[in-house]
């Protein structure tokens, strides 16, 4: 702002640093005329004005090599003898050279990598497969788990010899009683066939007889595998998933049984072949499970379908070749030292009744008498015997004898002494021998369990009924049908 004083008109605020040539008054320099009598006001040169800091400058240099290292702002000063103004930050053109090279680089050295790099979708579509066979093996082990037999070994057990005297003979194959030998009768050198007791006059029990109906589990009691890779089920048929498997020797705890009323389902007795209406042949393996959809027809062929096939496809086999439908209840298990629970098919496993001595001692005497109490009594019913020996042996009541007769499948062994005679042991190997009460060589084991119930051991694979702790039966089974028999004195 203008303003003016005693001297004269002048800025206010500011001092005058030129004087007018005319009049003498004084001019601020931001004036070109003076304001007291307008006369113009000549300004003054100002000398060109110098680089503040004319020692900084730096020449244009070549930029350091990756090798050579940058010194330091406060040694490159150093050199020169120079420093820089107090608080202001210095950068030469060298540092800034190095700067923009190291950002070009940091920029084209991952293009020129992205570039040379190879595809990784090879990679990822092998993984890929390799995941998918991975998957595929897992997925086929399950289903074959699902389409293993309910028995795929059966469990033959060791053999174990139980007579005092020789050991009996096995019967040939013209002397067995198989579906092709009803009769079972073969001539033996130098001897005439007889009757087979009593019973001869009528067929044998289990060439005819209607499968007996098998004792149910009220309470829980115990079990023990007799089949090799047995399935446990979620459910008691065989179309419902497996939840484990068992082994032959496994004991289990065995809960409840169940019996269905129109079960169509059965199991095959041995390896067959399936036939297709196309022709078409499927392998089933022994101890498979099968639906059965009609009665046999006039050649004895029935029609089955397999669980698992989903197509439902209708085979034909013959009906020799399975089990009976409805002949084998479904037992609900845990195996003993834990375990999940699942349902056994009957056919395969040994239930044990919890009592110590379950055969009737009148059963046995019955059993032990059907070819007489005698060794008269005995030859005149079956013969002279193959070979006949005897010792001395002493009771309660005193000494007496004890015979040994053998036959072709069988051998009895009979006490003569101060009580009186009688049958102390039957071992029979043969079909042509069968024992009052319905008990014979060759019937199945589903028969046998309707008639005497369950054992109360499995000892060395055999079934031991007792009457007493040293008496009772005992049953050798193979292919589940009664291979021998031996009654009487179990020792």
């Amino acid at each position: 702002m203008v303003g003016y004083d005693e001297n004269g008109f002048s800025p206010s605020g500011e001092d005058s640093g030129r004087k007018c040539p005319e009049c003498g008054e004084e001019v601020n320099g931001k004036f070109r005329f003076c304001p007291a009598c307008g006369t113009a006001i000549p300004v003054p040169e100002v000398p060109a004005q110098e680089p503040l800091h004319p020692s900084t400058a730096v020449p244009r240099q070549e930029p350091p090599s990756r090798g050579q290292s940058i010194p330091r702002r406060g040694a490159r000063f150093a050199v020169n003898g120079n420093e820089p103004e107090p608080g202001r930050r210095f950068r030469p053109n060298a540092d800034r050279t190095e700067a923009s090279f190291r950002e070009f680089n940091a920029v084209a050295r991952p293009r020129r990598r992205r570039g040379n790099r190879k595809s990784t979708l090879p990679l990822i579509f092998a993984l890929l497969l390799f995941l998918a066979s991975i998957g595929g093996g897992v997925y086929w082990f399950l289903r074959q788990g699902e389409d293993l037999p309910l028995d795929a070994v059966e469990w033959e057990p060791e053999k174990t010899s139980s007579a005092p005297g020789p050991a009996p003979e096995e019967p040939s194959p013209a002397g067995t009683r198989t579906a092709e030998n009803p009769e079972g009768t073969a001539e033996v050198p130098g001897e005439t066939v007889q009757p087979a007791g009593p019973t001869a006059s009528t067929p044998v029990p289990f060439a005819s007889a209607v499968p007996g109906e098998i004792p149910e589990v009220t309470l829980p009691t115990r079990g023990i595998v007799i089949g090799s890779s047995v399935n446990l089920r979620t459910s008691h048929t065989i179309e419902s998933p497996v939840a484990g498997r068992v082994s032959a020797g496994n004991r289990l705890e065995v809960l409840e049984s169940w019996t269905p009323d129109d079960s169509a389902e059965a199991v095959t007795l041995s390896d067959v072949e399936l036939t297709a209406p196309d022709g078409k042949k499927v392998k089933v393996a022994r101890g498979r499970g099968v639906t059965v959809t009609g009665l046999p027809d006039a050649s004895g062929m029935v029609k089955v379908i397999l669980p698992e096939d989903r197509n439902k496809v209708v085979y034909s086999v013959s009906s020799s070749s399975l089990s009976d439908p409805q002949a084998w209840p479904w037992y609900r298990v845990k195996p003993q030292g834990g375990g999940k629970e699942g349902w056994i098919f009957g056919k395969f496993l040994t239930v044990l009744d919890t009592r110590e001595e379950s055969l009737s001692v009148l059963y046995l005497e019955r059993v032990l008498t059907s070819y007489g109490t005698t060794k008269e009594q005995i030859q005149e019913v079956l013969g002279k015997p193959q070979k006949t020996s005897a010792r001395k042996v002493k009771t309660s009541e005193g000494e007496g004898t004890e015979t040994t007769l053998t036959f072709s499948g069988g051998t009895f062994v009979v006490y003569e002494g101060p009580g009186g005679p009688e049958v102390k042991k039957i071992i029979l190997t043969s079909a042509k021998y069968p024992l009052d009460g319905g008990l014979a060589v060759g019937m199945e084991r589903r028969q046998v369990l309707s008639l005497l119930g369950h054992p109360n051991d499995l000892v060395k694979g055999e079934e031991i009924y007792r009457a007493s702790k040293t008496t009772g039966i005992r049953i050798k089974y193979g292919n589940y049908r009664v291979k021998s028999v031996t009654a009487g004195v179990l020792n």
